[in-house]
């Protein structure tokens, strides 16, 4: 079985659940907020795993999902973005005079950073939530996978 039919297969299993649309997109978007957001790999799975022992109305299958499909080849794009967003939001004139605080001035251009990373994660997830939940739709009702809960 190929990458591409697993893949389809794990979306048709998440479709057969018995959860609603928007359970499923809010998990989606969820995953995909906790994978852009966090940049040491592997904190957005282990805060995954938390959110499911406290957050029961969300689908697990989307959240999980949304935070294994993001990788590198789609985050690198959202954080050159998240930089640009940055420079706009603060714009900032650098010296090349590094001589007393090297560290305070790395420290504010990664603080500024990060609060253009943090407008473009809620900013992509926001929309993905729709998306996402579009996609269920659609789905469901081609296939006739509809369930209410």
């Amino acid at each position: 079985m190929g990458l591409r039919s697993k893949i389809k297969h794990h979306f048709h299993e998440v479709l057969r659940t018995k959860t609603s649309d928007h359970e499923i997109a809010l998990g989606f978007a969820v995953g995909t907020f906790l994978e852009i957001f966090f940049i040491l790999p592997g904190v957005g799975f282990i805060l995954a795993i938390l959110i499911t022992l406290f957050y029961a109305r969300l689908s697990k299958y989307a959240l999980f999902f949304a935070v294994l499909f993001w990788n590198i080849i789609f985050i690198a794009p959202i954080y050159l973005l998240s930089y640009k967003v940055s420079i706009k939001l603060f714009p900032r004139q650098l010296s090349s005079d590094f001589t007393p605080s090297l560290y305070g001035k790395f420290s504010l251009l990664s603080t500024d950073f990060l609060v253009g990373h943090f407008i473009v994660s809620f900013i992509f997830s926001f929309f993905i939530y729709f998306v996402a939940r579009w996609i269920v739709k659609v789905y469901r009702k081609r296939d006739d996978f509809s369930f209410s809960p």
